[in-house]
């Protein structure tokens, strides 16, 4: 009995360690350690599980672009933009403005990260898509463009 104890303890320390070790080291590549579906339409949305070792530079700039959204500011926007769209998004994020979100997709290169929100709006009765997207300029990521489904 005290060899099995001992053999099953190494192994879910082993497996336990092991797990940790990978997602450290997948860390850059792996934002989110997975997602699950929550419905099954024809773009399901999703609840996303993040590596609790990635880093959170694009995200804590995402979220803070998200919280000004909530607040009302949308000028925040405009460096986001393309100029033909600031008249329509503008106008859709003050009519539409964002109560809360969540990470539904997060994919990650060397050079580029996406972030996509499911989030929901005043005004909207579904639940929708915001994505962010990044570039990396050396070692800092920069917020490069924003769009959404209105």
């Amino acid at each position: 009995m005290k060899r099995f104890l001992l053999i099953t303890t190494l192994l879910v320390t082993a497996v336990s360690v092991s797990s940790v070790v990978a997602l450290y080291v997948a860390a850059d590549s792996q934002p989110l350690i997975g997602c699950v579906p929550v419905d099954d339409g024809i773009r399901p949305r999703t609840r996303c599980l993040g590596n609790p070792f990635r880093s959170r530079q694009q995200e804590n700039a995402a979220e803070a672009v998200m919280e000004s959204l909530k607040k009302g500011e949308t000028d925040v926007l405009l460096p986001l933009l393309a100029s033909t769209e600031h008249e329509r998004v503008i106008s859709s994020e003050n009519k539409y403005r964002v109560t809360s979100w969540r990470v539904g997709e997060w994919s990650q290169s060397n050079t580029e990260s996406s972030i996509m929100y499911w989030t929901t709006r005043e005004n909207y009765d579904w639940v929708e898509e915001v994505r962010l997207h990044f570039v990396r300029v050396e070692q800092d990521w920069q917020l490069r463009s924003y769009s959404a489904i209105y």
